[in-house]
């Protein structure tokens, strides 16, 4: 198997049976030019930025936060089922 086919195998394996209960976004124009690094890949160059994902458990469900340098710049409730 090529490096590529493992990937892909891996990824399968790792999310069969997960289902999507919530979409998290942020507003990175929030976010100053110096947080994001230009880097080139196959298809080209792209940005990237570095965050985190807070996650706050509460009676009612869970709420996702995406930080950056520690600072909420979007968020998303998902309930229990």
């Amino acid at each position: 198997m090529t490096g590529e086919q493992v990937t892909s195998f891996l990824s399968r394996l790792l999310t069969s049976g997960l289902k999507k209960h919530c979409t998290v976004t942020g507003d990175l124009r929030q976010l100053p030019a110096s947080e994001f690094s230009k880097g080139t890949g196959p298809e080209g160059e792209y940005y990237k930025v570095a965050f985190s994902l807070g996650l706050v458990f509460g009676a009612g469900g869970i709420e996702f936060r995406f930080l950056s340098q520690g600072k909420v710049i979007g968020a998303a409730n998902c309930g229990y089922f």
